[in-house]
């Protein structure tokens, strides 16, 4: 084998070595993004859940204060008014 020929052949691996590593490198840049749009929507699902435990608990403490209050203002001894 000439060094002419040995040339061409680890040039030719270079190029396709080159080549695999692009592409590789360019499905990694997708499957980063991919991730990072998934974490984004999973926090802001997260976000939305915790939001609205918020909101179910203060209704439900409304509704307690609200029982309280009938149950004082139209509940005697006697029964119901």
């Amino acid at each position: 084998m000439s060094w002419e020929s040995l040339a061409w052949v680890v040039g030719i691996i270079f190029f396709a070595g080159a080549a695999v590593a692009e592409f590789l490198f360019w499905v990694w840049r997708i499957v980063v993004g991919f991730n990072r749009a998934l974490s984004e929507r999973d926090s802001a699902a997260q976000l939305e859940k915790e939001r609205a435990k918020m909101v179910e608990a203060e209704l439900r403490s409304d509704l307690n204060d609200y029982k309280v209050q009938s149950a004082e203002k139209y509940a005697t001894k006697d029964g119901v008014t």
